[in-house]
């Protein structure tokens, strides 16, 4: 994925404008309940008119809101422009909102900018929780449930050797050998080999653009969202960046959406068309054909990049810890039985104990998206003698919950694999399941991306040791890039081969 540029303030009002501005927001906190007023909820002090405007951050979200945590504790409250907000740094509170309060707690925000200016409301992230929301979960359950994804396990050893070959000799960043496998067993599943062989390339590359496109304007603040009035502005307003982004981003999501399915549906007519989620359930009375086609593009469009980027820590954390590379590698062996092919299976890797105490290690660490996309409340709530407004939308700091020293303890910020094998790990919360999200909206694709991302990992470290590259220097620290989805941007490795 590119570099995202860094999180700014997109739309500078202008003073033509300005009283209309002032206007709304107090039109817009008529709507929040006075109750909430009675007992304010933790959080930096909010000035007149703007809020927490000046208080926000306008650049890595995740670490300004673990940093919020020392300073206002496990929920802390902002409004912007009168857009109540409340950001969790607690598990215990998270887990109370977003999954035994999932009927209240399991809407999304409308985004002016997503939803209506690029046309993403189809996509299942961004849906609301209504009859569309539920028919492309159940579609997404009945093709990657956690019992139908076993019956994939060859695409993914194919796959697996395949990204195996591609880095014989690498030395650098493997990210797009990495993506690119990720992103053939899914186009693979959802439209075919036809397709992947023919358009496969295309469809990545597509995918890259739109992943690059929709993290942007999650990490950014528009005025538009604010102000839903803005969107009438004429294209030519001077400072109406959104305007430009959203025509873009319409295009991206149009060809996310119609483009593969499309391609599927003309060879099937042909008959030309082979075996995938598509041509198998297309004609079954029990989908919508359009919920199968929007669950299988959102399949693609918001699988890849995770999934990618969980592998790609995980080979980051195997240069920085040889000790637990080597020591994979030897239970590898022993259940592969030492073939020389060193072939990798699925059920070789859901045998092995440790393979997933470094993988959950991997993922409490790193969690591909630390901050999850916000859920929002339908109704006023409370927690505790606090009240929350109708409409406040949630961020839930998981990144900080899989740190917090309250629950992991002293050694919580240690790469130790062995705490998932010690008689207290039935005590811990489940860091392999955690970072997928709360309630009603956990990622419904994580099955076959915990499944994808262990088999090609173990592939990795099987056929492969993975160092430092000749000539440089292990870096004293990991960066990160600042997005929404946490990938390393300095890391470089090389794959050595074992035999």
């Amino acid at each position: 994925m590119a570099s995202i540029v860094q999180s700014k303030l997109i739309f500078s009002a202008t003073a033509a404008i300005a009283s209309g501005l002032a206007a709304y927001w107090l039109f817009r906190t008529r709507e929040i309940p006075t109750t909430q007023k009675k007992k304010p909820l933790p959080g930096p002090k909010r000035k007149a008119v703007i809020g927490n405007v000046l208080d926000f951050p306008t650049q890595r979200w995740y670490e300004a809101f673990t940093e919020w945590q020392s300073r206002y504790g496990d929920v802390i409250y902002v409004e912007l422009l009168g857009m109540p907000m409340l950001v969790v740094e607690s598990l215990d509170v998270a887990e109370e909102l977003l999954s035994r309060r999932a009927n209240v707690w399991s809407a999304r925000a409308h985004s002016v900018m997503m939803n209506e200016l690029m046309k993403f409301d189809w996509s299942l992230p961004m849906s609301q929780p209504n009859a569309e929301f539920n028919e492309q979960r159940k579609i997404l359950r009945r093709v990657i449930g956690p019992q139908e994804v076993t019956s994939f396990d060859y695409l993914l050893e194919e796959q697996a050797a395949g990204l195996v070959e591609s880095l014989s000799g690498h030395s650098g960043d493997p990210h797009d050998q990495i993506i690119r496998a990720v992103g053939r067993v899914i186009i693979k599943l959802a439209y075919g080999e036809r397709v992947c062989q023919e358009h496969g390339d295309d469809l990545a590359k597509m995918n890259a653009q739109n992943s690059d496109m929709v993290v942007y304007v999650l990490t950014q603040l528009w005025f538009v969202n604010l102000f839903p009035i803005l969107k009438h502005l004429p294209t030519w307003t001077p400072g109406a960046l959104f305007h430009r982004v959203a025509k873009k981003g319409r295009a991206l999501s149009e060809q996310i959406r119609f483009w593969a399915f499309g391609l599927v549906q003309e060879n099937m007519k042909k008959g030309t068309a082979d075996s995938s989620f598509i041509s198998r359930h297309l004609h079954e009375p029990e989908f919508a054909t359009e919920q199968l086609r929007d669950a299988v593009a959102m399949l693609y469009s918001a699988g890849t990049d995770t999934t990618a980027t969980a592998v790609l820590n995980l080979v980051c954390a195997m240069q920085r810890h040889p000790d637990i590379q080597e020591k994979l590698y030897k239970e590898l062996m022993t259940l592969t039985g030492g073939a020389k092919e060193r072939v990798v299976k699925a059920t070789d890797c859901e045998a092995s104990r440790y393979l997933d105490a470094v993988w959950k290690e991997s993922f409490r660490l790193n969690p591909p998206v630390p901050l999850g996309l916000p859920h929002v409340s339908s109704e006023e709530d409370s927690l505790g003698e606090y009240t929350i407004p109708k409409g406040t939308m949630v961020h839930a700091n998981i990144g900080f919950m899989l740190r917090d020293k309250r629950i992991w303890g002293a050694d919580a910020d240690a790469f130790r694999p062995e705490r998932w094998l010690e008689e207290e790990a039935v005590k811990l919360p489940d860091a392999g399941t955690l970072p997928y999200g709360f309630g009603k909206r956990i990622c419904p694709g994580r099955h076959l991306a915990q499944r994808t991302g262990k088999t090609f990992f173990a592939a990795l470290v099987l056929n492969y040791k993975i160092t430092v590259v000749d000539g440089e220097v292990l870096p004293e620290m990991i960066e990160y890039e600042d997005m929404a989805i946490r990938r390393p941007s300095n890391f470089r490795c090389a794959f050595k081969p074992r035999h």
